[in-house]
């Protein structure tokens, strides 16, 4: 027999997350951090791993990180949930919340492993398109919610790939008017100007908030919050795999943690140099620059493909988004490190 003659349907149709590794001098595709951790902690995460049993499971609670998160975050552990990043956390909540078949509805063009996940669960991803300014339009929206009964909603804000926030009465329309779990994704919201939704969780029962360490220097640990009420964490926890964060990244995300200094000027040197990376490229005529609450900047050219090509010639990666639909045209560069984003801009201005 073929075992493929077993495979499901929807899974035949998918597409894999593909991440392709491109050798660069200068890397600027992938929305991470440009930071290594300060050789103190770097020290402190070498003794910690001396000391680990590696013949012994993790803890499967990872109690000491979740007290580490709470404190950043300024939270309680019995309203968190770790994943093996965000993605698995996403998982949890469409095993735990969806029904046969039944829809996961979000705005598009946004993060893809909503719509990855929801088809290879079985359920019907339900895409609503962002208007010419990437924003949700709020009356579209509520009616595809309306006349699809979603169970889960997810938005990002800040969004990837666009990097706009989406405004807060549209998302409070959304929690408060739809039958379903509205899950804000705040991966982004640590380079904005805007708190986040965590101060709704005690008064809105159906908000899920995500977080992640790897925008902030930790990508490579993938460590994924889920922030939500007792009640809502508690049915999670039923479907996560035991022992699903190792304890390398328990320990090590604990230490970098225990600088939150640390972390919070790092994160204002991004900002500070988003800022004058936007300022810059908004003087090139050739491109059209779109504001950004996140850690990297969107910009659209009609010579996209050829400035990618020219970039990556020169050493310096970035994102080709340039497809057909909402994002043609468009690159996205992620802040790099102050003399990795002079050499970008030196390099547009020789380009164009």
């Amino acid at each position: 027999m073929n075992p493929l003659d077993l495979l499901r349907p929807e899974i035949r149709t998918l597409r894999p997350y593909s991440v392709v590794e491109t050798p660069s001098r200068v890397k600027m595709d992938a929305n991470e951090s440009p930071f290594d951790p300060p050789f103190e902690i770097l020290q402190e995460i070498s003794e910690e791993l001396r000391r680990m049993h590696f013949n012994r499971y993790p803890d499967s609670g990872a109690v000491t990180l979740k007290k580490r998160i709470s404190e950043y975050l300024h939270t309680e552990p019995r309203n968190l949930m770790l994943g093996n990043g965000s993605d698995e956390l996403i998982g949890y909540l469409i095993t735990a919340f969806s029904g046969q078949n039944s829809g996961i509805l979000f705005p598009v063009p946004t993060f893809s492993m909503y719509g990855i996940i929801a088809k290879a669960q079985g359920q019907t991803a339900i895409p609503v398109p962002l208007d010419g300014h990437f924003q949700i339009n709020p009356e579209l929206f509520l009616k595809t919610a309306q006349e699809r009964s979603p169970r889960i909603i997810f938005l990002a804000s800040p969004n990837n790939p666009t990097g706009n926030r989406f405004a807060d009465e549209t998302l409070l329309r959304i929690l408060k008017e739809t039958q379903a779990i509205v899950v804000v994704d705040e991966a982004y919201i640590d380079f904005s100007d805007h708190p986040g939704f965590m101060k709704y969780l005690q008064t809105i029962p159906n908000l899920v908030i995500l977080r992640t360490l790897s925008k902030i220097g930790m990508a490579a640990l993938r460590v994924g919050i889920l922030i939500s009420s007792q009640e809502v964490i508690s049915e999670l926890e039923k479907v996560r795999l035991p022992y699903n964060i190792n304890t390398f990244s328990q320990a090590a995300a604990s230490a970098l943690l225990s600088r939150p200094e640390t972390i919070k000027k790092q994160i204002r040197m991004i900002i500070e140099e988003r800022e004058r990376l936007f300022q810059s490229m908004c003087s090139i005529q050739e491109i059209k620059v779109y504001p950004s609450q996140a850690n990297f900047i969107l910009f659209r050219t009609q010579d996209a493909y050829e400035l990618y090509r020219s970039l990556l010639k020169a050493g310096i990666l970035v994102r080709n988004l340039d497809q057909s639909g909402p994002l043609q045209g468009c690159l996205r560069m992620t802040v790099g490190m102050p003399e990795e984003n002079t050499e970008f801009l030196e390099h547009l201005g020789r380009f164009f």
